[in-house]
C-alpha cells in the first residue's frame, strides 16, 4: 500500500490555480437570459433571412414567370440563386446571385409594384 502525502502548500497553489481559471473563465459564462437573447436573435435574424429569400421567389415567379418553390431557401447553385442570376443580367448587374440595391435600382415601376406585393405577403412587419 503506497501513502501519498500532500502538503498544505501543494493545496494552496492548487486553491490559487483554480481561483484563477474561475477568474479568467467569468467573461465566457452566460446566465440563462443571456443565453435566451442571443438564441432569438439568431432564430430573428434566420426568419428574416427566409422571409427576404421567399420575397425575392415570390418576386422571380411572378417577373419571370417561373414556378420556384416558395420555401425561404436558397444556396449555391440552388433553382433561386441560378434565376436571381438570370434576371440580373437581364438588367446588366453583375450576376452574383444575392438580391441587394444594385438589382433593387433596376426595377422598373411594373416591377417595383410586384416587389411591393411580394413583400408585404412574406416579409414581417
Amino acid at each position: 500500500m503506497h501513502i501519498v502525502i500532500i502538503r498544505p502548500r501543494f493545496y494552496l497553489s492548487f486553491f490559487i490555480f483554480i481561483t484563477y481559471i474561475i477568474h479568467s473563465m467569468k467573461k465566457y459564462i452566460f446566465t440563462e437570459s443571456q443565453i435566451k437573447k442571443v438564441v432569438d436573435n439568431v432564430i430573428s435574424e434566420q426568419t428574416d433571412i427566409q422571409s427576404t429569400v421567399a420575397t425575392v421567389q415570390c418576386f422571380l415567379n411572378q417577373a419571370m414567370r417561373l414556378s420556384l418553390v416558395i420555401d425561404g431557401k436558397t444556396g449555391p447553385g440552388s433553382q433561386t440563386e441560378n434565376a436571381l442570376k438570370k434576371f440580373q443580367q437581364q438588367k446588366g448587374v453583375q450576376p452574383d446571385g444575392v438580391w441587394g440595391y444594385n438589382t433593387q435600382k433596376t426595377l422598373t415601376p411594373e416591377e417595383n409594384k410586384i416587389w411591393a406585393a411580394c413583400r408585404s405577403r412574406y416579409e414581417r412587419p
